[in-house]
């Protein structure tokens, strides 16, 4: 930002730099204060506006999407022939020359040309392209029309509500706080260094931010194998042994508490598959939006009907969700909804919680219990042979009230991470 307090602003005045002469009329009215050697210089009197003509010969063509507007350079400009020419493919550009695209959502596309020395480069008319004068360097330019005067004042006279554009001839009366030259050349290079910190500092920013979400990636997922292996909460004398339901299962992944039973998922549950209908999307987009229509992974659309009206465990039976867990593979329904067969509808019993049952999907791998590469699927005999380490009952709610209160705490420290 271009705001000057002596010797506390960006740069210090210094006693052997010249007074900068008025060049051109000198403005009635200025924005803001400058120090004694600058001038207030309307941009018109500052800069020599590009040529213009239709292209004769093959060219390069920059039009304002070809800006990189993070590092204020051409990126991708297009080789076109003549006969291809773009009706407004008309400003000639000139080595140095800097270009600022006029239209929104482009302005601020801003940057500093480099002529290719092979073939001629042409801008569209929705840039002002323009020279500096001596008076004034091009790179202090650009950071003059980077600031946020430069957008506020652009802002006020820019015309029209579906495309807004500033005209060239209210562009150029745009007010450049104009320093002596030894000083622009001061303060370009002082901000250059700055940009050298400020993208250290972002990158260390990016990273920071990916460790903080591997972080709550890791400490989630850590918080449920804590919980799932009877971790997490203590083991009370008072609550009775887990009975042992159906068979026991072979190759038990971990140990459990003593009071715990190791159990196969069928055999704990109801499943409420066969009462799952599909609809197309074609007959979806007919129906009056009421009731939640779910897939493997969530709500997808809303229906005019529902099939169930109870709460209950969906699990996601196909789909690269199975094995990537971008999102929970076991989810809940409540209230009125309508489940398609991409999702088995599970109900719960009197010998588990189905928030538990919950808790311990989405803490495992599924890989063992997926078929198919190309599509994977949870087939329903799979899921079923899925062995569960089930503690007592009183147990498992204990078990989920802590888990919520400690994905709460994470929940809540990324979002002071992220305000801060």
């Amino acid at each position: 930002k271009f705001i000057y307090k002596g010797d506390e602003g960006l740069m210090t005045q210094l006693e052997s730099e010249p007074v900068v002469e008025q060049i051109g009329e000198t403005p009635e009215d200025v924005p803001f204060d400058i120090p004694e050697k600058w001038k207030w210089v309307f941009l018109k009197s500052l800069v020599q506006p590009a040529k213009q003509k239709k292209p004769d010969r093959d060219f390069i063509y920059v039009d304002v999407s070809s800006i990189d507007n993070k590092n204020h350079e051409i990126s991708n400009a297009k080789f076109i022939e003549a006969h291809n020419a773009p009706s407004r493919a008309r400003k000639v550009i000139e080595d140095g020359m800097v270009l600022y695209a006029t239209v929104r959502p482009y302005l601020k596309n801003i940057c500093i040309a480099q002529q290719n020395a092979i073939k001629e480069s042409i801008a569209s008319t929705a840039f002002a392209c323009m020279k500096c004068k001596d008076s004034l360097l091009n790179k202090y330019l650009l950071a003059v029309l980077i600031s946020p005067w430069a957008d506020q004042y652009v802002t006020s006279v820019q015309k029209g509500v579906a495309y807004p554009a500033v005209s060239d001839k209210d562009f150029y009366e745009l007010l450049v706080p104009l320093p002596p030259t030894d000083e622009q050349i001061r303060i370009c290079a002082t901000l250059d260094q700055m940009k050298v910190l400020i993208n250290s500092y972002e990158q260390e920013q990016i990273k920071l931010e990916k460790l903080e979400k591997e972080f709550s990636g890791k400490l989630k997922s850590s918080i449920l194998q804590e919980a799932i292996q009877g971790k997490l909460v203590p083991q009370l004398e008072s609550e009775p042994v887990t009975p042992q339901i159906g068979e026991v299962p072979n190759n038990l992944p971990f140990n459990i508490p003593e009071k715990w039973r190791w159990v196969f998922f069928g055999n704990i549950v109801e499943c409420l598959d066969r009462k799952r209908v599909p609809i197309k999307k074609s007959d979806r987009e007919n129906m009056k939006k009421e009731f939640d229509y779910y897939g493997a992974t969530g709500v997808i659309d809303r229906v005019s009907d529902y099939i169930f009206d109870e709460r209950l465990l969906l699990i996601g039976e196909d789909g690269a969700n199975l094995l990537s867990k971008t999102k929970d593979n076991a989810f809940f329904a409540e209230g009125k909804y309508w489940v398609n067969n991409h999702a088995h509808v599970i109900r719960g019993s009197t010998y588990c919680s189905l928030d538990y049952l919950a808790i311990y999907i989405n803490a495992i791998s599924l890989s063992p219990y997926v078929t198919g590469s190309a599509q994977p699927k949870l087939t329903l005999k799979n899921l079923f042979s899925i062995p569960v380490p089930l503690p007592p009952m009183m147990e498992q709610d204990r078990i989920v009230l802590q888990v919520e209160k400690l994905q709460n705490q994470i929940q809540m420290i990324n979002l002071l991470n992220s305000k801060n």
